[in-house]
């Protein structure tokens, strides 16, 4: 993931790019709780759809640049194919769903690489 999508999904998490060693340790365990079970459980800057809404708009082309390279990775025949496979893909019926669920995506993302 790109380093600009990094700083952005750890500032949405409420830490900042000057963390105290307990607040690193504090977000490698969010990171980790976030990998085990997932964005919609609820973090700091990605529960009300207001915030994964306007994380998404701030960051798409980061976000859809991941997604770009993450397709190619799994072997998907396109982006859109492969975020048809993402859990809550087939709940998504308007364009706030899809943007929460990208900005989710790039959470969990994150997270997966990062614990």
């Amino acid at each position: 993931m790109k380093s600009s999508l990094e700083a952005a999904i750890i500032e949405q998490l409420g830490y900042s790019e000057d963390r105290t060693p307990e607040e690193e340790e504090e977000l490698a365990g969010v990171l980790s709780d976030i990998a085990r079970g997932g964005a919609d459980a609820g973090w700091h800057g990605f529960t009300y759809y207001y915030d994964t809404i306007k994380f998404h708009d701030e960051n798409e082309d980061d976000i859809w640049d991941s997604l770009s390279d993450d397709a190619d990775e799994m072997g998907a025949k396109n982006v859109m194919e492969f975020i048809a496979s993402f859990n809550g893909a087939k709940n998504v019926h308007d364009m706030g769903q899809l943007k929460n669920l990208l900005a989710w995506y790039a959470l969990e993302s994150y997270a997966n690489e990062n614990s």
